[in-house]
């Protein structure tokens, strides 16, 4: 895929265009992906309130973890950086891609293990650990983002 070639009048020293557009497509990859757990949370919330025994835990965790920070991570990273870093930038997207990896594998995880009775096992004892990990990435990028410390970082 080639960059796109902006004008000169509307290149700056400010923020770097491509860089941008990648931290946006991290952005969109949260936003789309809350909206999918939301369908599939109220779904069963549905199915709940119609007698179909299904675990509340995974219902509360498509909701609040799945659609509710999934939001908050992806408009942060839209909103964030532009109206508060220096230079508009990020502190890490390599941590922002991780992140979302770590979140979406780790709510899957917990939501499978939950569903198995596997929760007291490897497999659920790891996922909340992606889970939680997920959560403090993203504090710490947007920690430091914030304190300005994305002054001459590269990164990809």
């Amino acid at each position: 895929m080639q960059a796109k070639a902006y004008p000169a009048w509307a290149q700056s020293t400010l923020y770097d265009q491509a860089a941008l557009d990648a931290l946006y497509r991290v952005a969109f990859r949260f936003v789309l992906m809350s909206l999918v757990y939301l369908a599939f949370g109220v779904s069963l919330g549905g199915l709940i309130f119609l007698g179909v025994r299904i675990p509340i835990f995974i219902h509360a965790h498509l909701n609040l973890y799945g659609f509710l920070l999934m939001f908050i991570f992806g408009m942060a990273y839209k909103l964030v950086p532009p109206m508060f870093a220096r230079r508009q930038q990020l502190f890490s997207l390599r941590l922002a891609r991780l992140q979302f990896w770590l979140a979406n594998g780790g709510l899957l995880g917990m939501i499978g293990a939950y569903a198995l009775h596997l929760e007291a096992t490897a497999l659920g004892v790891g996922a909340m650990g992606m889970a939680v990990a997920a959560v403090w990435i993203f504090v710490l990028n947007m920690g430091l983002t914030l304190n300005g410390s994305n002054r001459g970082m590269p990164d990809g």
